[in-house]
């Protein structure tokens, strides 16, 4: 069998075996199509008058345009940071590739972060790049994300309250954000500490996940216990050396883009008076948090009407809003697709990538089809 026949028959199979049923791809399509169309085409011109939107964003200045570029620029660095710092043996380079190319997938497809994830682990394991090191890369850079995501609720929502902005409920949101983060990393801790617990943490998450995926007539996750006590034995090395390089290039990473919306907000003509930085904080924040449930690629549409919603509840203009969020959703959504593209160009044209510290061994088969193939196909 050719490797055009090989590569063409185990995709047959991902789609027969793996792959979710014709019906429920189109309908997944169909929704996030429906989630898009509604947000920009019927709820945003309600809300706002997009000729004054439009108008607001033509007037940028060509200088602040640039600074936005400049420091869209750094927080994809940050991104490539985080994959350095997770997987030994990655170079920064290659993880801005691999980054880039994946990014571009997950911003174009329906629930495409697991499309994206399984295009991560394609191009790492062309580069040599073991199951096992790209699976413990994807579940640490996933936990380190998460509890950044959860961390920032809950500071922006203590900030709220040492101002004196928050009321009652969001301090008591605040409060039990901060009980599910210190569980969390308590988890975390244990799990890496002690078999016995990892198993536990598995078997628990197994059966929890069992009766959520029946629900939805799906296959729930098998064996989570010992998928946790390998997980232990294999990153316990790797996060006693690189855990504050890692909780650094992730904290500045999320810090980075929210620094990014703040500087558009404010370049659009948002000022502290109409909306502080603390505000900004706490929406980015929330906003963010629609991200989890995967209805659109990306979550486009939804997470904008989130920046929207609660800006404007903070009773920043409603045009100016819209504007500010249009132009930052431009620069750190829109401009990676076809950065991500022309990455996954490069992947695929240069057959001799290989991981530096493995130079001298022999090479892995390679999961991607060749550059002439791709080309002549």
């Amino acid at each position: 069998m050719s490797t055009e026949e090989t590569r063409r028959s185990a995709a047959d199979d991902r789609a027969t075996d793996d792959g979710p049923p014709t019906w429920r791809r189109w309908l997944s399509f169909g929704l996030a199509a429906a989630v898009v169309l509604g947000v920009f085409v019927v709820i945003l011109p309600q809300v706002s008058d997009m000729a004054e939107v439009w108008d607001t964003i033509r007037g940028l200045s060509g200088t602040a345009i640039a600074v936005l570029l400049a420091a869209t620029v750094w927080n994809q660095i940050t991104y490539w940071l985080v994959a350095v710092a997770a997987l030994p043996g990655l170079t920064l380079g290659k993880a801005a590739v691999m980054n880039l190319a994946s990014t571009a997938v997950a911003n174009t497809v329906p629930a495409g972060g697991g499309v994206g994830v399984g295009l991560s682990a394609t191009i790492l394991g062309s580069w040599g790049f073991s199951a096992a090191e790209i699976g413990r890369y994807v579940v640490v850079t996933g936990i380190w994300n998460n509890f950044v995501k959860l961390g920032m609720p809950v500071v922006a929502l203590a900030l709220l309250a040492f101002t004196g902005d928050a009321n009652q409920r969001l301090v008591l949101t605040a409060v039990m954000g901060l009980v599910v983060l210190a569980v969390s990393i308590a988890g975390l801790i244990g799990l890496l500490r002690s078999e016995g617990v990892a198993r536990w943490i598995g078997r628990t998450v197994q059966s929890a996940a069992t009766r959520v995926m029946r629900l939805f007539s799906r296959t729930p996750p098998t064996h989570l216990a010992d998928r946790a006590a390998a997980f232990r034995e294999d990153s316990r090395e790797l996060l006693s050396n690189r855990w504050h390089w890692l909780t650094l290039a992730t904290v500045v990473g999320h810090t980075s883009l929210f620094l990014v919306l703040l500087a558009t907000l404010r370049a659009i003509g948002i000022e502290s008076d109409d909306l502080t930085w603390i505000e900004a904080l706490a929406g980015f924040s929330f906003a963010r948090l629609i991200t989890a449930v995967p209805i659109t690629p990306g979550g486009v549409g939804l997470i904008e009407l989130g920046y929207v919603g609660v800006f404007t509840q903070f009773g920043a203009d409603k045009n100016a809003v819209v504007a500010g969020v249009l132009v930052f959703r431009m620069i750190s959504y829109l401009l990676p697709i076809p950065l991500g593209g022309l990455a996954y160009l490069l992947w695929a044209r240069n057959d001799d990538w290989e991981r530096e510290d493995e130079a001298s061994s022999p090479p892995s088969p390679d999961p991607r089809p060749s550059a002439r193939a791709t080309a002549d196909s």
